[in-house]
């Protein structure tokens, strides 16, 4: 698509945008779903929950009317950018503004792109009233000035590229729902409870490894360092191939720091407790980070890695979590957190689990891609 905006017009927001404020009779009309704040996700049109109705009380602000095809705003904290379109009809709180499109000024199918935009955010933002719970009147955003091309049909173009990258993105997430279900089924099958050969983590890893910082106000241990040093910060991928910082020599052979070497396993027992990497690289740890050197003689490091991230084992680390304001583990929890012992096909396994995992990680790529070129094009014809 060649767009030029060379002829598109100056409008406001109000001129493309009917507010509606039919309220709902809901002793005699059929409508039995309602939409909250909650229901609505962030820079995402569409509306995955809703509320049913069973005779709970609901407070006398849900009572605005919405139809199928309306837009949903949310006037209370404009900065999560909760809009969606409705695709059912039902009710809502007369804190979210319920709008159709002027379909003689504006495609209806572009409108809510709009919306998204950054520049009417940030107008929506600078026009709230409160501190706590910051809200914008109707009146406030009906003035939002914005350039659109005259032409209904140069409009649906837009909105049709618009939604077939939505769609995308869609059809991406479906997809990644499935893969899920599968890494479920098979880590119920490989990991829960029920294997009858088990054993506990204390008992396949050589050495727990602690770490630790070493004194920053000790430039000998940071100045000019060459051994990469981390934090469970770091720890956001499958593998750890660099630092979050650099370290001395020094700082490894006078402090609690300690190297796990390439290889093995790293595990948060504090702040980031429950992530797990492996090391790709020689690296050093600090206190929030235990290392796991494994008994390759009893355990295959691949089949223990997918373990350790599983749902089984994870469920298992939440319950020995303790503390107030940050939540950690002991060594002693993580040696006896329970394992499946398959011994037969313990590196078919960990494969087939690495394979599902690189296809699900794949697709979360697309997703996030897609989420950057579609924000990228909103903003730029829109924004």
């Amino acid at each position: 698509m060649k767009i030029s905006k060379k002829n598109w017009v100056t409008i406001t927001f109000g001129e493309v945008a009917i507010q509606q404020k039919a309220d709902i009779d809901r002793d005699s009309d059929a409508v039995d779903r309602y939409i909250a704040g909650e229901h609505m996700n962030s820079e995402d049109l569409h509306i995955r929950q809703w509320g049913v109705f069973n005779g709970q009380y609901l407070g006398p602000a849900f009572r605005r009317k919405f139809e199928k095809g309306d837009i949903l705003y949310g006037s209370r904290r404009t900065y999560l950018k909760k809009v969606a379109v409705a695709d059912f009809a039902g009710i809502t709180a007369n804190t979210t503004f319920v709008i159709k499109p002027n379909k003689a000024r504006i495609d209806p199918g572009l409108l809510p792109f709009l919306m998204l935009s950054d520049s009417f955010t940030e107008h929506s933002i600078k026009h709230s009233k409160g501190s706590v719970n910051p809200y914008i009147n109707w009146k406030d955003i009906a003035y939002y000035e914005f350039s659109l091309p005259p032409s209904l049909e140069d409009q649906k173009r837009i909105a049709d590229l618009l939604w077939s990258i939505d769609d995308a993105i869609e059809k991406n997430l479906l997809l990644l729902g499935k893969i899920e279900i599968v890494k479920r089924a098979c880590e119920k099958q490989y990991f829960n409870k029920s294997k009858k050969t088990t054993a506990v983590l204390g008992d396949v890893i050589k050495q727990f490894i602690s770490g630790g910082t070493p004194s920053t106000k000790n430039k000998k241990y940071w100045e000019d360092g060459d051994v990469p040093w981390i934090t469970t910060r770091k720890m956001d991928g499958f593998a750890v191939s660099d630092g979050e910082r650099y370290i001395t020599s020094l700082a490894v052979q006078e402090t609690n720091t300690n190297i796990v070497e390439k290889g093995n396993l790293l595990f948060g027992t504090r702040v980031g407790v429950g992530k797990c990497s492996k090391a790709a690289i020689d690296l050093a740890i600090n206190q929030d980070v235990t290392g796991l050197v494994v008994d390759q003689g009893k355990i295959d490091p691949e089949y223990l890695f997918y373990q350790l991230i599983s749902e089984y084992v994870q469920s298992q680390v939440l319950c020995f979590a303790r503390g107030t304001t940050v939540k950690g583990i002991t060594k002693q929890d993580l040696k006896t957190i329970k394992i499946a012992l398959d011994e037969k096909n313990q590196e078919e396994i960990g494969n087939s689990f690495k394979m599902i995992w690189q296809i699900g990680n794949g697709m979360k790529g697309n997703i996030e891609n897609l989420k950057r070129i579609h924000a990228g094009i909103i903003n730029q014809l829109l924004g």
